[in-house]
């Protein structure tokens, strides 16, 4: 039997970037780097648009995203004024495996992410990441590598309320 989620949004600005129309025509004409680059502002600007109407609006929101750029800490502030329960999940991983991904996924689905974007949401996300544990209700980090997922936090484990001052106060 198959349920129906009402007053949901998935906050994923990959599924907004490869249904924008100029992307399709650049990623035909230019390739997956092209496009890329020239529409991601773009498709980032569209979906924080619907993300901040889905905070406003009270909608479940599932946040698909690297959560490098400052603005997901400050939708995570607006959810958390709004009385949103936030359950985080990073994902961490080797800058070689990282590298390996966007070029295996470029092949499969011809969406590019040139290394330079991938070097800077890295040092974003590990930069931001404590800042997040702040406002997570429950968290857990896991390392991804060739053999699967090994946890490596989990706030089961250590509790959110005991993070330094320097950390609580962002």
């Amino acid at each position: 039997m198959h349920s129906q989620m009402t007053n949901v949004h998935l906050h994923d600005m990959d599924e907004i970037l490869i249904r924008l129309p100029g992307y399709q025509k650049d990623l035909s004409l230019g390739g997956p780097k092209l496009a890329f680059e020239k529409w991601w502002p773009t498709a980032r600007e569209m979906s924080e648009k619907l993300v901040q109407y889905a905070i406003e609006s009270k909608y479940s929101i599932i946040y698909d995203r690297t959560c490098s750029v400052e603005t997901s800490y400050f939708h995570f502030i607006a959810a958390k004024k709004q009385g949103y329960h936030i359950s985080l999940t990073g994902f961490c991983l080797d800058t070689d495996l990282a590298y390996s991904r966007v070029a295996e996924r470029e092949r499969k689905t011809k969406r590019a992410m040139p290394q330079a974007i991938v070097d800077e949401c890295r040092a974003r996300f590990s930069a931001l990441w404590p800042y997040y544990l702040s406002l997570a209700d429950k968290a857990v980090l896991y390392e991804s590598n060739e053999s699967g997922l090994r946890l490596i936090f989990s706030s089961n484990e250590r509790p959110l309320h005991n993070l330094p001052k320097k950390i609580k106060n962002h």
